[in-house]
């Protein structure tokens, strides 16, 4: 409509070129905007569908969201950090300790003898020489005794891995706690701040189509001609589009805040998360 308003003004005399070229560019502007948005929709519906296991056939069923996101996925008064315990990567770096543990108490155990009394009957036959060995054998039934204690460096070279590994789990298992931490804080301080710039641009979307409801009036009223009205449309649109961009953004965080914290931010989730 700007466009044909602005060619009429041009060809009457009113208007210079450069105004006509600045509403075709703005149109066309708007078409590649209307074809991006088109094909994002596409692909949504076409990720809803994966998602919920379906083909093509359920595409056409997929309406457009209204979504109501203080409601769907409210905020929490308070994250306990207990809750960071169900996170996939910190539950896989605690096992990781345990095993680590289990491996160094192992290494420990070597250090000591299991000696099998029961076969030193065959003692004498063995001899002294092969009994420190660790690989005797006496009547023909295999080692009798595990003296591992005289291989001291090879079992203090072993605890120290064991050790090693250890120490190793902890500083991973530290570093996923403080990385889920600082992620959970950048979560919540986009969620804290989408909701304001969203609050803000509700705001300005009711200023929006307040000032294209006077236009609208003056228009009707012979007070002014289409173009300010139209512009003033064009302006609320803008204004809608911002508010739909920031609503999408604030769930997509919302969403993220839920994965930074495993799951549910409920805090009665933490008691039923631990057993």
């Amino acid at each position: 409509e700007i466009l044909k308003i602005s060619e009429g003004r041009f060809q009457a005399g009113l208007e210079n070129g450069s105004a006509v070229a600045q509403a075709r560019s703005l149109l066309s502007i708007a078409r590649a905007d209307q074809l991006r948005y088109a094909a994002a929709r596409e692909m949504d519906v076409h990720a809803i569908a994966a998602l919920a296991g379906q083909g093509a056939d359920a595409y056409a069923d997929i309406t457009r969201p209204a979504p109501h996101l203080d409601v769907a996925l409210p905020l929490p008064e308070r994250l306990p950090a207990d809750l960071l315990a169900r996170r996939p990567d910190i539950l896989a770096a605690r096992a990781r300790i345990e095993a680590a543990m289990e491996g160094r108490k192992a290494a420990d155990a070597d250090f000591y003898p299991d000696i099998n009394l029961a076969a030193m009957a065959g003692f004498q036959a063995i001899g002294l020489s092969n009994l420190l060995t660790g690989n005797s054998f006496t009547l023909g039934v295999g080692p009798a005794i595990h003296l591992p204690i005289f291989d001291a460096g090879k079992l203090k070279a072993q605890y120290a891995r064991a050790t090693a590994e250890l120490d190793l789990s902890v500083a991973d298992y530290n570093g996923a706690v403080v990385n889920a931490i600082r992620q959970t804080a950048d979560a919540m301080t986009q969620v804290k701040s989408l909701a304001a710039q969203r609050a803000q641009q509700e705001a300005a979307v009711r200023e929006a189509e307040r000032a294209f409801a006077i236009s609208q009036d003056r228009y009707r009223s012979g007070l002014s001609t289409q173009l300010p009205m139209l512009t003033s449309e064009a302006t609320l649109l803008q204004a809608r589009q911002a508010l739909a961009g920031v609503s999408a953004a604030s769930a997509q965080q919302r969403i993220t805040l839920l994965l930074t914290v495993g799951g549910s931010y409920d805090a009665a989730e933490i008691g039923r998360a631990h057993v």
